[in-house]
């Protein structure tokens, strides 16, 4: 298992929000903007991956039960 530091955690977990951030604008608002909408299954997918890295960017900041 690899054990981070907290400031790798932190990079991290600001890394996986602006992921989310970018794949919220590109897969949902970009359609907005663009006018040629893809359908709903593209909005909800697109929910669904910012939300998973948003999870994943909570799951890192906080601290874990098993750092020293």
């Amino acid at each position: 298992m690899i054990r981070l530091s907290k400031n790798q955690r932190d990079l991290f977990a600001k890394g996986s929000v602006d992921l989310a951030n970018v794949v919220a604008g590109a897969m949902v608002f970009g359609q907005f903007i663009s006018g040629n909408f893809a359908g709903t299954g593209v909005i909800v997918l697109g929910i669904a991956i910012a939300g998973i890295f948003y999870l994943v960017a909570y799951r890192f900041s906080k601290p874990s039960i098993f750092s020293p």
